[in-house]
């Protein structure tokens, strides 16, 4: 099985910093790269060496610069990371804006938990929904 590497782009430190916590606790091994709005993650994984690894961008909808479902929309017309599967970890609870998500391509939505059990719980799923595309 390649190397497991997880994209975590989110403006918020404090959501990084207990989702990357979380993602350590749980899944052994990962390469965690951290990113703080959209437009920093195009450019990263549009350099990143895609096919030698397995990938799962979390990703949060409410960023400066460029948010997460426009995002989802440079990913999903480029042959390259198309396929990526990316799970939307955000504070909102809009039905459009999640709705959106989906159609995007977005394979999970979740609501940013409140403390580390939650956020461990939501890696185990995040896990869970992927288990296919990670033997």
């Amino acid at each position: 099985m390649p190397k497991l590497k997880m994209y975590v782009v989110d403006d918020d430190q404090d959501d990084r910093f207990f989702l990357t916590d979380a993602i350590k606790t749980v899944i052994r091994p990962v390469d965690i790269i951290e990113l703080t709005d959209g437009m920093e993650f195009i450019q990263a994984i549009k350099e990143d060496a895609i096919e030698s690894h397995s990938i799962v961008v979390l990703l949060d909808m409410n960023m400066p610069k460029m948010n997460g479902l426009e995002v989802l929309e440079v990913l999903q017309f480029d042959q390259k990371t198309k396929d990526i599967p990316v799970m939307m970890v955000s504070t909102s609870q809009n039905e459009t804006l999640i709705t959106e998500a989906y159609r995007l391509g977005v394979r999970r939505y979740f609501t940013k938990p409140f403390n580390m059990a939650d956020y461990q719980k939501m890696v185990q799923q995040i896990l869970e929904t992927l288990k296919i595309d990670l033997l």
